[in-house]
């Protein structure tokens, strides 16, 4: 008898313990802000032969281009944090480009909350409460002058963008 007590004591908790590790290890690959975390940082690479290629908006459109491309991120958030989100250090090949061509790219942001859960963050601490939230970053164009045209045709364009909590 004092076997089987043993045994479904044993049972329980490697039950117990796996369900917590696979938690842990589901949620430990999630982007998260929370008191601890103060920033998220994410570095998009771009170049034109992902498919389509980026034209001015308002230009005619070939078979391969498009005005705007989405970038869609998911990111939890802990309850009771408010946070900011920006697009910074626009660069062509690794340089990060002048004023007046940052001017040429536009980046407009649509948040979108989703559903209200508790992420296993780190394997010893608590369950952090908050929600999820699905940041859609547009990147779209202006018309370049021609001189600006020669810079940017053809190259590989990247971005930072930072979600932070606003302390």
């Amino acid at each position: 008898m004092k076997k089987i007590i043993l045994s479904m004591i044993l049972i329980f908790f490697v039950s117990l313990s796996t369900v917590r590790v696979y938690g842990y290890i589901e949620d430990s690959s999630t982007s998260y802000i929370s008191e601890d975390t103060a920033t998220i940082k994410i570095v998009e690479k771009m170049s034109s032969n992902n498919g389509k290629d980026l034209v001015p908006t308002g230009a005619i459109l070939g078979v391969n281009d498009t005005e705007e491309i989405i970038f869609t991120y998911k990111v939890f958030i802990q309850e009771g944090i408010n946070f900011e989100y920006y697009v910074n250090n626009i660069m062509i090949n690794s340089e990060i480009i002048s004023d007046d061509l940052q001017n040429v790219f536009n980046f407009s942001f649509e948040i979108k909350q989703l559903e209200s859960e508790d992420i296993q963050a780190d394997l010893f601490d608590e369950k952090i409460e908050g929600n999820y939230f699905e940041i859609a970053v547009t990147l779209s164009m202006n018309f370049p002058t021609e001189e600006q045209y020669y810079i940017i045709a053809g190259q590989q364009l990247s971005f930072e963008f930072f979600i932070e909590n606003e302390l």
